[in-house]
């Protein structure tokens, strides 16, 4: 009895080593299909999404983007003036609006309240000393009496005010904006050429030449991103814009298309660029989008 007890205890372990080994090599059936499943589910959601996420084919050219209407220069009236500049930098000036003073002996603002002071009639106010002659009128027509007297001083300094203005003053021939050569409050013209004025209710549009081999691939519609040399796409983001036709132009084997900028000068990320110049930079012209499946398998056509 005792030898048959030590025989089965001697073959147990072989016993419980092959069920162990069962269970390891042959996994649950239950298990084998839910990781069949979820294998082949993620596999199907990478397939699907691959057939309608898109990355566009872009052309990248260089592009100049110009204003419409062409600007107005402003002159001083000697290449040696001393110039007081009466309005900012980059300002929104009306027509016939001052925009200089050639004589740095009269303040004009000071001239403005004296001339206020005429036409209504209230010679009480003291007026300040950056005046030349106009401050030494003015105190003769204060210190006149009867009203006979002071009108007709009135009138001559009235008469010498307007003289002064239509000599010394630099008005705006357009409405517009201003944009000065320097933007120092008190400039030094050497030249005579303050700076220049961009006409209002003018465009931007922009222009870019393309290659023959490209040219073929544009159509009226393509929307375009624009990014600027002057400014960083990081910091402004892109001007948005849309081919709006294919030239005539041509120029050493390259041809010319015209962009129209459907937000004008704002950017992507809302920031408007506030300049009166030309302006230089890089477009990517989106020919078609296709889909990440077509680019892994080498088709030029879109799912």
């Amino acid at each position: 009895m005792q030898n048959n007890f030590e025989h089965i205890a001697s073959q147990q372990p072989d016993y419980y080593d092959d069920v162990n080994e069962d269970i390891i090599g042959r996994p649950p059936r239950k298990i084998l299909l839910w990781a069949n499943l979820i294998i082949g589910a993620i596999f199907l959601c990478f397939f699907v999404a691959s057939i309608f996420i898109k990355s566009p084919y872009k052309i990248n050219s260089p592009v100049d983007i110009f204003y419409s209407k062409q600007p107005v220069n402003i002159d001083g009236a000697s290449s040696s003036s001393d110039i007081s500049l009466l309005v900012k930098d980059n300002a929104t000036i009306r027509k016939g609006m001052p925009i200089a003073n050639l004589d740095r002996d009269i303040s004009y603002t000071s001239l403005l309240q004296l001339k206020s002071s005429l036409m209504s009639g209230d010679f009480s106010q003291v007026i300040p000393d950056s005046l030349g002659k106009f401050g030494t009128a003015y105190t003769r027509l204060r210190s006149m009496h009867p009203a006979h007297l002071q009108a007709a001083e009135k009138d001559s300094l009235l008469a010498s005010i307007s003289a002064w203005e239509k000599h010394y003053l630099i008005c705006s021939p357009v409405a517009g904006r201003i944009a000065f050569n320097t933007v120092y409050d008190n400039p030094s013209s050497n030249s005579g050429h303050l700076g220049r004025i961009l006409p209002e209710n003018g465009t931007f549009t922009a222009y870019s030449w393309i290659t023959q081999h490209d040219l073929t691939k544009i159509k009226v519609g393509q929307k375009v991103q624009i990014k600027l040399d002057q400014f960083p796409v990081e910091e402004y983001g892109y001007i948005l814009g849309s081919v709006e036709a294919k030239l005539n132009g041509k120029k050493d084997n390259l041809y010319l298309i015209r962009i129209s900028l459907l937000n004008g000068l704002v950017t992507d990320k809302g920031l408007k660029i506030d300049t009166t110049y030309q302006l230089q930079g890089h477009g990517e012209i989106i020919v078609y989008e296709k889909s990440l499946l077509n680019t892994f398998i080498g088709k030029n056509r879109i799912f």
